[in-house]
C-alpha cells in the first residue's frame, strides 16, 4: 500500500543536501473518495483526551478503535497507518505539500491524524507510541532552534492556518552539526554542558526533556547563550511553508524553529503528529530513508 508519492515540486537544496517533497497518493485518496462517503465517516468526531501516568505533553487528539471500525471494517486505514509506523526518515528531511487543499480540508485532515494516532497506538499496544497534540492560541513570535523531545521521536507537522505573507519560515539545523561542529567551538560552555546535551538528544527513557534542553540552548542568561545564537545562525537555514505543506523529521537529530510571523497564531495553525516509526521504535537500524 502507498500512502505518499513523490510531488511535482523541484527539491529544496538545504546544506545538507537536496529535500525532496511529497504528497498524497493517488491509491490513498481514491481510498478517501470512498470512505468519505460512509455515514460513520462523515459524522466521526475526534475526542481530546488525556494520557495518565506521563507530567507533561500527555493530551492527544484520538478516535476510538470501534469508531474506526464503524467506516472502515476492511481496516484498510489499519495498513495505511502501519506504512505510516514504516517511514523512515534517518537523519534526512521529508517536505511535503498538497495535504490539505480543495478536496481534503482542514477538518477531515484533522480526522485523518486523529485515526492515524489511534491506530498506531492500537497496534503498537502503547498509548505514548503516537500523540496528535492539541495546540492553543498563541501571540508568541520567533521560536528558537529547539527539539521538541516528545517521548515519540518522530515529528510531523502540517500547516493549515498560516500568515498570508512571507513571515513566519521554519527553521533547521541538524543536531550532528550542532554536536560536532558547533558546541566544541563555545569557549564559554562548560564541557559537562556539552556532554549533557548529548545525553539528552541520545536518551531513550520515557521522559520529556523538553525544557531542560530548550533552556540549554535558549535561556539568554546562560554565559554561552550569544556564542551559540550567532553560530547557530550562521548554519541553520529555513523554508516557508503554505496552507497543506509541511515536513517530516525525526526529531533528536533535528533542531527546529520558527521566524517571527504576522499575525496571531490560531490553534489551527499547524497540525502535530508525532509518532514512533519502526526505526524510531528501534525496531530496524536503517540508515537509509524510505517513505512508501
Amino acid at each position: 500500500m502507498q500512502l505518499f508519492s513523490p510531488a511535482p515540486v523541484a527539491p529544496f537544496h538545504s546544506p545538507y543536501g537536496p529535500v525532496h517533497w511529497y504528497t498524497w497518493s493517488e491509491e490513498f485518496r481514491s481510498f478517501l473518495r470512498r470512505v468519505r462517503h460512509r455515514r460513520a465517516f462523515r459524522e466521526l468526531s475526534p475526542e481530546l483526551v488525556f494520557i495518565d501516568g506521563f507530567n507533561e505533553y500527555n493530551y492527544t487528539w484520538q478516535v476510538p478503535g470501534e469508531n474506526i471500525a464503524a467506516f472502515d471494517p476492511e481496516g484498510d486505514f489499519a495498513r495505511y497507518a502501519n506504512v505510516l509506523f514504516n517511514t523512515t526518515p534517518g537523519t534526512n528531511l521529508f517536505f511535503f505539500t498538497g495535504l490539505i487543499d480543495t478536496e481534503i480540508d482542514g477538518e477531515e485532515f484533522h480526522k485523518i491524524f486523529s485515526i492515524f494516532r489511534s491506530l498506531i497506538s492500537i497496534a503498537q499496544g502503547d498509548e505514548m507510541e503516537a500523540l496528535y497534540t492539541p495546540l492553543t492560541v498563541s501571540n508568541k513570535g520567533y521560536f528558537p532552534l529547539h527539539c521538541d523531545l516528545y517521548i515519540p521521536r518522530l515529528l510531523f507537522n502540517v500547516y493549515e492556518s498560516v500568515p498570508g505573507d512571507d513571515s513566519g519560515a521554519s527553521l533547521f539545523l541538524g543536531t550532528g552539526t550542532l554536536c560536532r561542529d558547533i558546541l566544541p567551538l563555545l569557549t564559554k560552555m562548560p564541557e559537562h554542558t556539552r556532554t549533557r546535551i548529548r545525553d539528552i538528544l541520545s536518551d531513550t527513557s520515557y521522559t520529556d526533556r523538553y525544557e531542560e534542553f530548550y533552556e540549554l540552548l535558549n535561556n539568554r542568561y546562560n554565559p554561552w547563550y550569544h556564542q551559540l545564537k550567532r553560530r547557530s545562525g550562521q548554519r541553520r537555514f529555513h523554508t516557508r511553508f503554505g496552507k497543506g505543506q509541511g515536513y517530516m523529521l525525526h526529531d533528536r537529530r533535528w533542531l527546529h524553529g520558527r521566524l517571527k510571523p504576522n499575525g496571531v497564531l490560531t490553534e489551527k495553525r499547524v497540525h502535530r503528529l508525532v509518532f514512533n516509526s519502526s526505526e524510531a521504535a528501534g525496531h530496524t537500524t536503517a540508515e537509509e530513508p524510505v517513505l512508501t
